[in-house]
């Protein structure tokens, strides 16, 4: 029998985990069930270079994760996507993740080999998430969804806060 632990990674908007040049993500989650990641700021570099820069994502959540919570951060400088949900654990509709009262802003270089940048992407099996009241400012795309059946994305505009 497997058994979870819940986690939480609280900063209280004065903790930034921030890319290292050559790095790829900032976060790596797999096989994780239940964690709540609030208030910190992720930021990206525009110091890595050509391939590297262009192919980093700042949280990438897959491989049976599920009830992965994200609220109140910050994603800056993000070079493909600020969140990546894929291959979740699926099947009931909580088990995806939640991106709430987030802000993603200043996605730079956008580019033509990136595509398919965005401030959150739902890939094969992103399924039942839910992406809602987050601001967007200065990214190619809100939200891309290859598969994420059963999701939703709804936003209202507001003022840049």
């Amino acid at each position: 029998m497997d058994a979870y632990i819940k986690c939480m990674i609280s900063g209280g908007r004065s903790a930034i985990f921030q890319l290292a040049p050559t790095a790829t993500k900032i976060l790596n989650i797999t096989n994780s069930v239940g964690l709540y990641i609030d208030g910190i700021i992720f930021k990206g570099t525009t110091d890595a270079d050509g391939a590297t820069y262009r192919e980093h994502d700042l949280i990438d959540i897959q491989s049976g994760s599920g009830f992965i919570n994200i609220e109140r951060c910050d994603f800056t400088k993000y070079a493909r996507w600020g969140v990546v949900g894929r291959q979740l654990t699926g099947g009931v509709t909580t088990e995806g993740i939640k991106v709430l009262n987030s802000k993603f802003y200043d996605a730079p270089n956008y580019h033509a080999s990136t595509a398919l940048q965005a401030a959150v992407a739902l890939g094969s099996n992103g399924e039942y998430s839910y992406i809602t009241n987050n601001q967007f400012y200065r990214v190619p795309c809100a939200v891309r969804f290859t598969d994420g059946a059963n999701s939703y994305f709804i936003d209202k505009y507001r003022d840049w806060e």
